[in-house]
């Protein structure tokens, strides 16, 4: 009798601890999770704008980018960013967001664009 309720409690002891590892590992995996996707967001947000300015490069649209990256002093600068997002993106865009997006550096129009921003919604989100 003694012994089944020791080997009882034990079984619970082991089995609390295996749940506890268990949620700790999982709730490491999701902050893993909404880290990568908040970084992912906040990067495509960003090459977005430099993409939408350089597939309709204005004066308007040069001044607000201006505006935000006073560094940027022109289209060539702009060209050079994007080269560089694109390098960038390798680390953690789908391979269809970097398909699409170097087919925007060869082809800097509204529907490579569009192109780039669905490949990236879908990689968000779908």
């Amino acid at each position: 009798m003694v012994g089944n309720i020791i080997a009882v409690l034990s079984g619970l002891g082991a089995g609390s601890l295996l749940g506890a590892y268990a949620k700790a590992s999982l709730d490491k995996r999701q902050l893993k999770f909404t880290k990568v996707f908040d970084y992912k967001e906040a990067r495509y947000k960003a090459l977005a704008i430099l993409m939408l300015t350089a597939a309709n490069p204005t004066k308007y649209e040069l001044a607000q980018l201006k505006r935000h990256r006073p560094d940027m002093n022109g289209v060539d600068d702009l060209h050079r960013e994007l080269e560089l997002e694109y390098h960038n993106a390798m680390l953690f865009a789908s391979d269809k967001v970097l398909r699409q997006l170097k087919a925007f550096l060869q082809d800097k129009s509204m529907e490579s664009y569009e192109a780039v921003a669905r490949a990236m919604r879908e990689d968000l989100y779908l």
